[in-house]
This record gives C-alpha cells, structure tokens and sequence, in this order.
C-alpha cells in the first residue's frame, strides 16, 4: 500500500510540474506576443512632431545592458542551485560575434525602418522574417519544411505587396492616422528581414549545439558582445555621450524595458523550443499591431491593408495546421 502511494504522489508531483510548466510557457509567450505587439507603437508614440529624436545606438545600447543585467542575476542562481554547467569553450564565444553583430544591427536598423511607414504596415511587412526563418531553417538546421508551410510562406510574400501596393498609392498627408509605406522603406524592410531570418536560426543551432550549457551563461556572452558592438557603433557616430539620453520619454524606457525582456525570452524559446515558436509570436503580434494601432492613432485601415491582413491570417492556418 505505502508504495502504491508513494508512486500516486510522485505522478501528482510529476503531473504538478507540467502543469507549473505548461503555465509558465504561456505567461512567456502571451508576454511575448504582446511585447512585440507593442514595440512599432511605442517607437511612434515616442516621435516628437512625426521625428524620432532619440538615438536608437543609446537605445540598443541600453537594451543590451539590461538583457546582461537579467542574465547575469539568474547565472548567479543557476549557479547558487547549481543547475546547470557555467562554462562556455572558446570555439563558442568565437561563434557568438556573429549573431551579436548581427543583432546590433538590425536594433539599430528597426528604428529607421520606421522613419518610413506606419507601425502597422510595419508589422505586416516584417513577416517577412516569417519567409527568411523557414529558408535558413531549411539551410541552416536542415529541416524538411512541407509543400503547405512553402505555400504559407508564399502567401505571406503576397500580403507584404499587397500592403505595399496600398501605401505606395499615399502620396499625401503621411501621419500616424494613414497606412503609408516608402520605397526606401520597402528595401529597408527586406534588409531587415534577411538579418533577422538568418540570426534567428543561427543563434538557435548554437544554443542547441551546446545545449547542457546554461543558457543565461550563453547569452551573458552574447549580450556582452552586444554592448562592446552598441558602444562602438555609438562612439563612430559622432555623438557625444553627454546627448546620451537626449530625446528619451517614458515611451523610450517602456521599449528599452519590453524589448530586452521579450530577447530573453526568445533566447529561452530558441533553445527549448524552436524558430518556429519564434514564427508564432510574430505572427500573432502582426494581426494585434494594427488593431491596437487603430484604436491608439485612430489608423485608418484602407482595402488593401485590411486584404493584407485576411491573407496573412490564412497564411498562418496553412503554416501551424499541415
């Protein structure tokens, strides 16, 4: 009897777990989704007279102290419960310059994007990312990807131009309350795409190369990377460190806070999860921006953008249900 109950309270613990598990797992990517969602308002929110007038190097600059702030605090537990192994090989230090390079760019890149479309036709178009992830995926971590998640992907590149269509027309009267996009915008877009497709699939392999290792030690690494590359880029631009702050407001702290809260969670999602969870964020932040836009800004949503939307949504039944 005592060991029939003994092995009825180990499967209620187990089963406690899970669900603790389970929770936890949809509190990160609820907080994450809506994190994401918000990141295009805040940045336009923060514009003084439709001008960003912070530096996005001190914003990126300060993201990535606080990313190695957190993380720093929970190798200190991880290492006082003895969790996990805290050492990190060179060949792996080595290897993280190149998704810390990367990154540093496209945070500095997604300021300016902005300077040329609205946040709402911002969102849409990035699911281009969603595009680049599944090819890299494929490249990369060599996983087969399915004639329906290539059509999905298709079907994503089609409400890209057909958003784009839908801006280009505006040629008057750019403010927050119209969906508007710019050539200029349009390539930025692309670039930005590219780099966050590619990194986020890069930083994935490493973290699941080296996957005994803690990852709050693997991202101290890359964050660390990441501060000595912001510092550069800021010191290169002739800015002094007296303007620092300059042009900062509430709005530029909540994405200083959101943005490196939602990369570590990211970093937890690459490595236990994968790119595709990655994809399920975006994708979902990209049907919620514009919503929240057009109650914030009173966004008008014109035809083709609405028509964007439809297709997207169908894009991601094809993408997460074949």
């Amino acid at each position: 009897m005592d060991k029939v109950k003994q092995k009825k309270n180990m499967l209620q613990q187990t089963t406690y777990k899970e669900k603790d598990q389970k929770i936890k797992w949809s509190v990160m990517i609820i907080s994450s989704i809506l994190m994401a969602s918000f990141h295009a308002i805040f940045i336009n929110l923060a514009k003084v007279n439709g001008e960003i007038t912070f530096s996005s190097a001190s914003v990126a600059l300060l993201i990535e102290l606080l990313k190695l702030c957190i993380s720093v605090l929970m190798l200190l537990k991880d290492a006082f419960l003895n969790k996990h192994s805290i050492s990190i090989n060179r060949k792996v230090m080595l290897l993280y310059i190149i998704p810390a390079f990367l990154y540093t760019a496209n945070n500095n890149l997604v300021t300016h994007v902005q300077r040329f479309m609205d946040p709402g036709s911002f969102q849409i178009l990035s699911n281009m990312k969603i595009a680049t992830s599944v090819i890299f995926y494929r490249l990369i971590i060599n996983r087969y990807v399915s004639r329906n998640k290539w059509l999905a992907v298709f079907f994503l590149f089609v409400a890209s131009v057909l958003n784009s269509l839908g801006g280009l027309n505006i040629k008057n009267d750019l403010s927050l309350k119209t969906v508007y996009v710019t050539k200029t915008g349009i390539c930025l877009i692309c670039l930005y795409s590219c780099i966050s497709g590619f990194t986020g699939v890069f930083t994935e392999a490493v973290l699941k190369t080296y996957i005994e290792t803690s990852i709050n030690a693997q991202n101290s690494i890359l964050y660390l990377y990441g501060i000595l590359l912001n510092i550069l880029l800021y010191t290169s631009s002739s800015q002094s460190f007296q303007d620092f702050f300059r042009g900062f407001s509430l709005w530029t702290w909540l994405i200083v806070l959101t943005q490196a809260v939602n990369g570590i969670i990211i970093s937890y999602v690459l490595k236990h999860s994968s790119t595709i969870v990655r994809m399920f964020i975006i994708s979902f932040a990209t049907v919620l921006t514009p919503l929240f836009s057009h109650f914030i800004f009173d966004l008008t949503l014109n035809s083709y953008f609405i028509s964007s939307i439809v297709v997207v949504i169908f894009a991601l039944y094809l993408h997460f249900n074949f």
